[in-house]
Parts: C-alpha cells; sequence; structure tokens
C-alpha cells in the first residue's frame, strides 16, 4: 500500500518547482461528449526572440482537465491473436515515467482513503494514454477524441488491451503532478474516476511541449498535456 509519505517522496526526488495556483476546471459529462472535436492545424512555431528588458513575464498557461469514462459489460468479445493494430511505440521518456509513477502514487493515496483498492501501471494502458497526450501536443487540441477521430476504446483496442470497464481524464497546462492530480480531484467527473473502485489498472501519458501554441481561444499555450487511461482487464473481471 502506497503511503502519504512516499507520495511526497516522489515528487520531492523530482526538485519540481512550487506549484502555482490550482487550476480552473471544466467538469463533463460521462462520455462520449456530444460536442464535436475541434482539430485546428498547429501553427507555425516562431523563432524565440529575446525579450527586452523590463518586459512583464507573460502569464502562465491557461489549465484545463476533462473527463470521460466508459463501462462495457459484458466486455468485447476476443479476437483470435494476431499483429496488433497499432504498431507504432509512443516513447515514455525517464521524466514522463517518473511523472506517471508519482501520478500513479498520488492517486492511489485517494482511493486507499476511499475506500478502494491501489491500481497498478499497465504497459498497454500507458500506450493509449501518451498516444493522446502526443496528438494532443502535436495536433493542437484538448479532447478525449483524436484528431482523427479516433476514440478511447479505439486507443485502448489497438494495444490488445481486452478491457471490462474503461474511463479516462485528460489535462493541459499543469506542470506537476500535483497540481493535475489537485485539479482532478476537485472536479466532480475526474474525482468519480479517480475513485472508481472498479479500477485496477492505470496509464499515464504525459507530453510536455515548449514550442506549443495556444488552442481555440486561449491566448497562452498550455505546454502540459496528461492523460489518465484507467481500465479493468477481462481477465481480473475472471470472465
Amino acid at each position: 500500500m502506497i503511503e502519504r509519505s512516499e507520495a511526497e517522496a516522489l515528487i520531492d526526488a523530482l526538485q519540481w518547482q512550487a506549484q502555482p495556483a490550482l487550476p480552473d476546471l471544466i467538469p463533463e459529462a460521462v462520455a462520449p461528449p456530444k460536442q464535436t472535436p475541434k482539430a485546428p492545424v498547429k501553427a507555425p512555431v516562431k523563432p524565440a526572440t529575446k525579450k527586452p528588458a523590463g518586459k512583464k513575464t507573460p502569464p502562465p498557461p491557461p489549465k484545463k482537465v476533462e473527463a470521460s469514462t466508459i463501462d462495457t459489460l459484458p466486455p468485447p468479445v476476443p479476437k483470435p491473436l494476431g499483429p496488433v493494430i497499432n504498431a507504432i511505440t509512443y516513447l515514455i521518456d525517464d521524466d514522463a515515467r517518473q511523472r506517471s509513477e508519482a501520478v500513479v502514487a498520488l492517486i492511489n493515496v485517494e482511493r486507499v482513503k476511499a475506500g478502494c483498492g491501489e491500481v497498478k501501471i499497465n504497459e498497454k494502458l500507458m500506450q493509449a494514454a501518451q498516444r493522446q497526450s502526443l496528438s494532443m501536443s502535436q495536433q493542437n487540441y484538448f479532447y478525449h477524441y483524436g484528431a482523427d477521430g479516433i476514440k478511447l476504446k479505439d486507443r485502448v483496442k489497438d494495444t490488445g488491451y481486452i478491457y471490462t470497464l474503461l474511463g479516462e481524464n485528460i489535462g493541459a497546462g499543469q506542470p506537476t503532478p500535483q497540481e493535475i492530480v489537485t485539479g482532478w480531484m476537485e472536479s466532480p467527473g475526474h474525482r468519480a474516476n479517480i475513485l472508481n473502485c472498479g479500477y485496477e489498472e492505470v496509464g499515464i501519458g504525459y507530453i510536455y511541449d515548449p514550442d506549443d501554441q495556444p488552442v481555440g481561444t486561449e491566448t497562452q499555450p498550455y505546454r502540459y498535456y496528461w492523460t489518465q487511461v484507467f481500465g479493468r482487464h477481462m481477465k481480473m473481471a475472471g470472465i
């Protein structure tokens, strides 16, 4: 069982900066959302210019979180083993891995307090989560659907993970694991996903894009993109 002291130790080891104010939250109803996702074309990156002395520091990036839940019982009918549809492996570097583990430690503290079992990292769910974070960063949007229309269940299916329960939280603009978990826990829909005792595994996707461009009507780029995919595998459900 992960205690609060271990979660704090993981965060301290990363030596991240002090947290800014809590993010603005956008609670969402159970997915899939009715609204059609926007996928604006990412603007060309402008060359960095040196700031003249005396200019004010630009405001921090905007922050958003969004939740999606899919409860599917009975599970999809398993197909004969074959090549995984999504043959691409999404890189999860050491920094992203450490941040992911810190997020899992923090949410497990909350789950234990709520009487739920801890979730364990599943590498297939990690791939599904990283794919979404990378897509949001590269395609300049913030939504559960991919820019190509791919949904959560499709991303998970592409990894070969056969689920009986599936859910997702996304966030953008939060620099640290503590800040993104706080943002999710302060929003009812995201909190419900985190404290759903039916989930047994999780994958965390994290992308930092220093050259990110503002999304939609935002005036500042998000730069930090988070995806949290929860699941319960068919084998774990005893089916």
